[in-house]
């Protein structure tokens, strides 16, 4: 949508460009309409021209005028910004109505081929080898002797990133024809959350986007869904610029976000904000922005963890933000390039009227401020489930005061995996496969830790089962297991919609993560004397080794962050000891015997996992902090010495 509603100055005129060059008000958009539906009444229905081709066109305008003032109507109803001039009104109107007639031709193309998935797949498959016989990779093995599903199945190995190593070393040291056809556009960098070591994934991104595009702007018009979206109004985009390097050759890398770095033109933030990367800054330069308009409806973000912390921002710096705003300047103590804070203050006018709204609201408290503040909030839109599901939590719990949160995408470094079909249901978030991007095999729950695990297709897997994802994409990934383990909850045509439930290495012992999620979330919702805000957890064996002790038995420590550093009570610590216990059958009976403690809880200090957050960036600097996971379930000793050395 190539609008832009950023605005100079307006320059005087006079007669009508005075009327069609000001600021838009939507009474005076009614106005208008209303005399051009009068006007096309009387031309349509009066016109006692005696020349039939000027009646004719009499009549045509007339038709056009009438319509006119239908849109208008429209127009008004839509509540648009008085920021808008009458040029920019009308862009955001027509490319909303695009939005809304794309939908209906991206669904019908999006949910055909999930009517006979089987043959769906087949057919992708077929085509990727097809034009990956004359690569390198293809010729070591041997697509050309591969023609159906089972013969790939059974000559080409399940493989992790090891596999690639040295292929992806060729294509960065300029190789071409290696992985895919041609070189490489951009290198995906992963965050190195999981392994603690960076991935490097090299992208085609003119072909990927060719063949991925339609979900994406699918997903975009699904948010009209929401109310309020279809006012002609701002969307805002939170989100940081993650650092981008180059390869010897020149070839961008970076995290992925940075692959297609589009800049929201209806959002709120001038487009300067978008050019930093200190997250600090950039929070408070979106939260000083975002205030100052009272007329957002959508908000979006990279994921929940980052619109959190912009939330956090608010909360915490509403006085010096205010201040702000009613004084028309960038507080002096966010510390900004000349130049970029000259272009700043241009977008930024005294408004003391705004100021005093805000200081009203905040003075009743800033729980649930959201839609206070932005009457119109209609959802924020950002991933939020897995690791990010806490963040999201804490949105709800603290912040959105009712506003849907919605995922909208399963995606990762490698690829784009699932899509949220159906983004306004706030009972579930459940992710479509797509048949047409990838190729999907799922690993059943019990072969998930062998090496050559056997594998189901996607029209073999069950509602209710679990399985680890492994795709073959476009960019050179074969049997790949992406370590995302999902749980198939319902069908699409024949098409599997899975709920993301953890990662394969979210594991300790043989107790999944996602079962200490909810053992520590149902005991904090009850808890009395705090609010939780994260946790991580080891086995005891890992802190015997930094310790030095030697525990008397097998035993979990769990380390709680909580919003602030209030004393978790020990009433409420064993609230999460009797939620494990309630969930692990064999953990009650291995109590019993003895051969497993019950958990030790530790609290740790505000901002502690903010310092881990840290640390995994200074070990892998090329990552982006937004791209940033917490891991919950950690082998890291650097992380469990933080962990130890700031308990409470």
């Amino acid at each position: 949508m190539p609008i832009s509603i950023r605005y100079p100055c307006c320059m005087a005129h006079t007669g009508i460009m005075t009327l069609f060059d000001s600021r838009v008000s939507p009474l005076l958009v009614l106005i208008v309409g209303f005399h051009f539906g009068v006007l096309g009444l009387y031309l349509t229905f009066r016109s006692s021209s005696q020349n039939v081709n000027a009646l004719i066109i009499e009549r045509l305008v007339g038709i056009v005028f009438m319509l006119s003032s239908l849109v208008a109507a429209d127009i008004y109803r839509s509540e648009p910004l008085r920021s808008h001039t009458w040029s920019t009104m009308l862009q955001q109107y027509v490319s909303f109505k695009k939005l809304l007639i794309q939908h209906y031709r991206l669904k019908t193309k999006i949910l055909a081929p999930m009517q006979d998935v089987k043959t769906t797949q087949a057919d992708l498959l077929r085509d990727i080898l097809k034009q990956r016989v004359e690569v390198a990779y293809g010729k070591d093995f041997k697509f050309s002797a591969i023609k159906t599903v089972e013969e790939f199945l059974a000559t080409h190995p399940i493989t992790t990133y090891a596999h690639y190593e040295s292929y992806v070393s060729r294509v960065i040291d300029g190789e071409c024809d290696v992985m895919f056809p041609g070189s490489p556009k951009y290198i995906v960098l992963s965050s190195g959350t999981t392994s603690g070591k960076i991935k490097r994934h090299p992208k085609d991104l003119k072909f990927f986007g060719k063949v991925s595009w339609m979900y994406f702007a699918y997903l975009r018009t699904t948010l009209f869904r929401f109310r309020h979206m279809s006012k002609l109004q701002l969307w805002h985009d939170i989100r940081v610029k993650p650092p981008i390097t180059k390869s010897d050759l020149g070839v961008p890398m970076g995290a992925g976000s940075g692959s297609a770095y589009f800049i929201c033109p209806l959002s709120a933030s001038p487009p300067e904000v978008y050019t930093m990367g200190n997250e600090e800054k950039v929070m408070y330069l979106h939260s000083l922005f975002g205030l100052k308009e009272k007329n957002v409806t959508l908000f979006s973000s990279i994921s929940t963890p980052l619109a959190l912390i912009f939330f956090k921002t608010i909360q915490k710096y509403w006085k010096q933000l205010c201040d702000d705003i009613e004084s028309g300047t960038i507080n002096e103590a966010v510390q900004l390039d000349p130049g970029v804070k000259q272009k700043l203050q241009k977008s930024l006018t005294s408004n003391p009227e705004r100021a005093d709204e805000l200081r009203n609201i905040f003075r009743k408290g800033t729980s649930h401020f959201g839609p206070r503040v932005w009457p119109n909030f209609a959802a924020l839109h950002a991933p939020g489930t897995g690791c990010y599901s806490f963040a999201t939590e804490l949105l709800k719990k603290n912040f959105l005061g009712g506003v849907p949160a919605s995922s909208g995408v399963h995606i990762s470094s490698e690829s784009l995996y699932g899509l949220n079909l159906h983004v306004e249901d706030q009972t579930k978030t459940e992710y479509t496969i797509l048949p047409c991007l990838n190729f999907y095999e799922f690993i059943p729950k019990d072969y998930i830790d062998r090496e050559d695990p056997t594998t189901v297709l996607a029209h073999e897997v069950e509602v209710g089962g679990e399985y680890e994802m492994v795709v073959t994409t476009w960019m050179g990934l074969y049997r790949y297991r992406t370590g995302d383990v999902v749980r198939v909850s319902s069908f699409t045509g024949t098409t599997p919609n899975y709920i993301f439930s953890q990662r394969s290495s979210d594991y300790l012992g043989k107790y999944p993560e996602s079962l200490f999620t909810e053992a520590v979330h149902d005991a904090a919702r009850t808890w009395t004397s705090g609010t939780l805000y994260s946790y991580m957890a080891c086995e005891s064996h890992n802190v015997d080794a930094i310790t030095g002790d030697v525990s008397p038995s097998r035993c979990y420590y769990i380390f709680l962050e909580l919003e602030d550093d209030t004393i978790l009570s020990d009433e409420d610590k064993e609230k999460i000891i009797g939620m494990l216990r309630s969930r692990f059958e064999d953990y009650c009976g291995n109590k019993v015997t003895g051969t497993i403690a019950a958990p030790v809880i530790v609290q740790v200090k505000s901002g502690t996992l903010h310092v881990i957050k840290q640390v995994n960036f200074d070990l892998n600097p090329q990552a982006a902090l937004q791209q940033y996971k917490y891991p919950k379930l950690t082998k890291t000793r650097e992380f469990i010495r933080i962990l130890l050395a700031s308990r409470l």
